[in-house]
């Protein structure tokens, strides 16, 4: 865990915060909040995990969850051809979503559905970016 808040904080300072004092916008596709599930599902406090990286890493204007049922993600891991790994297990996968779905309140935080197609996914999101 405390690797992951150096790499973190090293992005944040060598890249995030002078892209954005710059009004570069930044898109990232994996944040602290992947942290908060990831590191949360292997037993780690979820809430600690925010709070540490919120001291030093900025909040974003928008988070995009994107929501898939635990089944259809792992029949979608079956059909791409691959085993799931150790973090794509179904009590992983569940504490992982129950953990994203926590955030889905936060004023920045948008929940996407995708169990759908990727054209319906991608208007989806589409939609909530603009």
């Amino acid at each position: 865990l405390q690797a992951f808040y150096n790499d973190r904080k090293q992005h944040v300072e060598e890249l995030i915060q002078p892209s954005l004092a710059a009004g570069h916008v930044v898109i990232l596709d994996r944040y602290y909040f992947s942290t908060m599930a990831y590191q949360g599902a292997r037993g780690f406090d979820p809430i600690q995990i925010r709070k540490d990286n919120e001291a030093f890493a900025p909040i974003p204007d928008l988070l995009l969850i994107l929501d898939l049922d635990v089944d259809t993600a792992l029949t979608r891991i079956g059909s791409r051809g691959d085993t799931a790994n150790e973090f794509e297990q179904r009590a992983s996968l569940n504490r992982c979503r129950e953990i994203f779905l926590s955030l889905k309140d936060e004023p920045f935080a948008k929940l996407i559905d995708a169990n759908g197609s990727t054209d319906y996914v991608t208007k989806s999101i589409l939609q909530a970016i603009s």
